[in-house]
């Protein structure tokens, strides 16, 4: 079974807010695998401003990020507060909607097409409602689907 580690930087203006994210994700198999996310906080503006779905601020972006990346490394305080944030209508689930309006920020191509994402929650959308509930946003994260999801947009 492969193992992974997960590397995260980040650059903080003088007023102690995020400027630049770097997430780097080394896979060891039988070959070394290295793909990093990069993103900084004029990028993030540019990608969301034409865009209808909801935005969020780039601070709790990198919190949502960082649990994705982590993810079976997560600790279950970092997996509630990306729940929180990401459950945009407070319905205690993440919607699909939701969950586009994260992702294609680092996969763009999601943006016009959210039912692609579908693919990635055949595994943990138990009752296939199309939302994540806590257990089912819980298994995404543990299980490395965010991950995976998220690192489409890899470098």
């Amino acid at each position: 079974m492969p193992g992974h580690h997960i590397d995260e930087q980040f650059h903080k203006r003088a007023d102690g807010k995020f400027e630049s994210l770097t997430y780097t994700c080394i896979t060891k198999d039988l070959f070394e695998k290295q793909e990093i996310i990069r993103i900084s906080r004029d990028k993030y503006k540019m990608s969301i401003q034409d865009t209808p779905l909801k935005k969020l601020p780039f601070e709790d972006f990198r919190t949502v990020l960082k649990a994705f990346m982590l993810g079976s490394q997560a600790e279950n305080g970092d997996i509630a507060a990306a729940l929180k944030i990401l459950d945009l209508n407070h319905s205690g689930a993440v919607s699909i909607d939701e969950l586009t309006a994260f992702i294609s920020v680092l996969v763009p191509r999601y943006r016009n097409n959210p039912k692609q994402i579908l693919n990635y929650l055949k595994g943990v959308d138990l009752n296939r409602d199309q939302r994540l509930n806590e257990t089912e946003f819980r298994k995404f994260i543990k299980q490395n689907v965010g991950r995976d999801l998220a690192l489409e947009g890899a470098e």
